[in-house]
């Protein structure tokens, strides 16, 4: 990583240290926040910014030091600063933002980083396949699932109102499949897509040309009823595995993260929901709703010469930096699944995902954070595209919780 300043390693405290230099005033704050966010992009979360060659800070510097500091906190990180200069304390004092910043003279005054690689907070600490991960597991009983509607009428886009299936925004409750909401078949007929359900907030991309994400979040929702899905799979339960990762310097894809996690737990059978910095997505999503009349000749929306038409789909990586939520269901062999079970997953495939597409953004690195880093990008990041993913998807690094199914 390039940077016009240097960066070093504090040896007292652990944490990655870059040494500013001269003034932060317009000219140079853009650089300065440049330099800063690449180590975030990288995945650093608490960083220290050594001012004592900082001679002046204007408003434009703060605006800097304050932009960054927002995207570590949001991610349960830190700017700290190191050595500031009585000028710039009486700066940060005078604009009454001192109290957003620790400030130390020296990185030694700050507490070392915890030895421990196995205690309650972080998690086992474990590396495999080139992926580092902390696992922290816990007592909890099978969650269930439950099969939505009839794949079947999707192949030949023949829904009709009395294939609909209505379930309820609840916490805790998690599903993908083919949905909308509204009231009135007549009314939402035409705005199928791709959607899921995450701990009771709902995301559609509806089949229409030219969409965009409508969604429900559970804080907002009111008295609003049902939503209305035409086949997917539901899952509920308590999270038996919370699991952060993070691929280093090699992008992760689905199908080793699905791997590595089968070769870490006991279990046939997971609910998984995930929050993740992408390296790119790979991704199709319903560009028409596919009830009964849609369709204007026999055949089947899968074939070569209509596919194009019904499906947009991923052709090469999008979306690099952006996050993603996803949610649904990993097998360690599809093949021992009971048939009813075995059909969610595509041929040859363990994984049935749908992912939520978010704006660019950062996470957490604790895997204790998963529960409030998921409800903090689905309350807060503007969404931008559902889609079913696909296995070779490639991700940055992430946090993750596991829910156990009976099979």
């Amino acid at each position: 990583m390039n940077s016009p300043y240097p960066i070093d390693l504090e040896t007292s405290s652990g944490l990655r240290r870059i040494r500013l230099s001269g003034r932060m005033d317009a000219l140079s704050a853009g650089k300065v926040q440049d330099a800063l966010m690449a180590l975030v992009d990288a995945g650093e979360r608490r960083l220290l910014a050594d001012l004592s060659e900082v001679p002046y800070l204007s408003s434009a510097g703060i605006r800097a030091l304050l932009i960054v500091q927002k995207q570590l906190h949001g991610s349960s990180g830190e700017l700290i600063l190191v050595g500031a200069r009585d000028l710039v304390r009486n700066v940060l004092e005078t604009a009454g933002l001192i109290s957003l910043f620790t400030l130390v003279d020296d990185p030694s005054e700050l507490a070392p980083p915890s030895s421990s690689t196995d205690d309650s907070d972080q998690g086992v600490a474990i590396e495999k396949e080139g992926i580092a991960l902390r696992l922290l597991s816990r007592d909890a009983a099978p969650g269930r699932l439950r099969i939505i509607g009839d794949h079947r009428p999707l192949a030949r886009a023949a829904y009709r109102e009395g294939d609909v299936c209505a379930e309820l925004l609840e916490m805790g409750s998690y599903a993908i499949g083919v949905a909308t909401n509204g009231d009135r078949f007549g009314d939402y007929s035409h705005l199928f897509g791709e959607a899921v359900l995450m701990d009771g907030n709902f995301f559609v991309l509806p089949g229409v040309r030219n969409p965009r994400v409508d969604y429900v979040l559970r804080d907002w929702s009111g008295s609003m009823g049902s939503l209305q899905f035409l086949h997917g799979l539901y899952f509920s339960g308590d999270f038996r595995h919370r699991v952060q990762f993070d691929g280093r310097e090699r992008p992760i894809d689905l199908e080793r993260l699905r791997r590595v996690l089968f070769a870490l737990v006991d279990a046939d059978l997971f609910g998984i929901v995930l929050v993740a910095e992408s390296r790119g997505h790979l991704g199709m999503a319903l560009r028409r709703s596919p009830v009964a009349g849609s369709l204007e000749e026999e055949g089947s929306i899968f074939d070569v010469e209509r596919f194009a038409d019904w499906f947009d789909f991923s052709l090469e990586p999008a979306d690099p930096g952006a996050l993603l939520a996803i949610t649904g269901l990993m097998a360690r062999d599809r093949q021992r699944l009971p048939p009813e079970l075995a059909e969610l997953f595509p041929n040859q495939g363990n994984l049935h995902l749908h992912a939520l597409v978010m704006q660019r953004g950062h996470l957490s690195r604790q895997a204790a954070d998963f529960e409030r880093e998921l409800q903090r990008i689905l309350a807060n990041q503007l969404p931008e595209k559902v889609c079913h993913l696909l296995p070779s998807t490639s991700l940055r690094a992430g946090l993750l919780g596991l829910i156990e199914l009976e099979v």
